[in-house]
């Protein structure tokens, strides 16, 4: 009988892939049976939006065809939003599954979006075995970037406080908070990718995420403080922990020889091959 060869890599990725199994079902009843904040249910969301924003980011960047990507990536998102509806709605679950579907979907589908653009218009984002060199070319940012990103962040945070001053609709008010959480979300999952995956020394870059992703943290609490003396370590905490468990499922899909490179080394080794 002809004996079945599991790669070290494959192993990694599928004990990855149970581990976040697990710990989604173990944790999923404890998170509602405390008051919230507590550190259970914050790290339990951060977890949620960890995996739900990395299996957008695999979809947009993985190897496999397009359209088992994309259907994988559905079936995840009714997963999650299912947990994450019967841990923080109890009984109620049902009732909150629709509005859970539409919080867990939200950042997942942009970044889906925004790497799938990247990787067809732009020339790079391409996820592949790594046998290219440690220093292939990958996603570098500048200035220019970072200036953009603080403007986007300023442009949301005024326009709330604007609105918030002239008491407008709760509609208006929910999508200006929708839009900053899934920014947030968005910037966080893009940054540890770009500190875990690309050429250069993860430390050294997880040094300047990981605190940045607190402070991003702080600007939420700062924008949705009402009197209460928890946001300054609910939001935080949230951030805090969907880089920390983004991070370091990344490090091991590192370890197994994954990385972000341009296009053109892909088309180059394939030549090769």
């Amino acid at each position: 009988m002809a004996q079945v060869r599991i790669d070290s890599s494959s192993l990694k990725i599928g004990l990855l892939l149970l581990a976040h199994f697990a710990a989604g079902l173990v944790l999923c009843r404890p998170a509602w049976t405390y008051l919230w904040p507590d550190l259970l249910s914050i790290w339990y969301a951060g977890l949620i939006y960890a995996q739900a924003t990395l299996v957008g980011a695999w979809g947009a960047l993985g190897t496999t065809e397009p359209w088992s990507r994309t259907l994988a990536v559905l079936v995840t998102m009714a997963y999650l939003s299912l947990l994450a509806a019967v841990s923080f709605g109890g009984p109620l679950w049902l009732e909150v599954w629709p509005g859970s579907f539409v919080l867990c979907s939200l950042p997942p589908a942009v970044i889906f979006i925004a790497l799938s653009v990247v990787k067809r218009w732009q020339g790079f984002a391409v996820l592949q075995a790594a046998a290219s060199p440690p220093n292939s070319p990958g996603p570098q940012f500048t200035i220019r970037h970072l200036f953009v990103v603080t403007t986007a962040v300023a442009a949301i945070l005024a326009a709330g406080k604007v609105v918030r001053g002239f008491g407008s609709s709760n509609e208006i008010e929910f999508f200006l908070a929708a839009a900053l959480v899934v920014f947030g979300l968005v910037l966080t999952e893009m940054a540890i990718l770009w500190a875990t995956l690309c050429a250069g020394r993860p430390a050294i870059r997880l040094g300047i995420v990981l605190p940045l992703t607190l402070v991003l943290g702080a600007i939420h609490a700062f924008y949705f403080d009402k009197q209460s003396d928890w946001s300054y370590v609910v939001w935080p905490g949230l951030f805090g922990f969907q880089a920390a468990i983004s991070a370091a499922s990344l490090l091991v899909v590192r370890s197994g020889g994954w990385r972000i490179v341009r296009r053109a080394r892909a088309v180059e080794q394939d030549a090769v091959e």
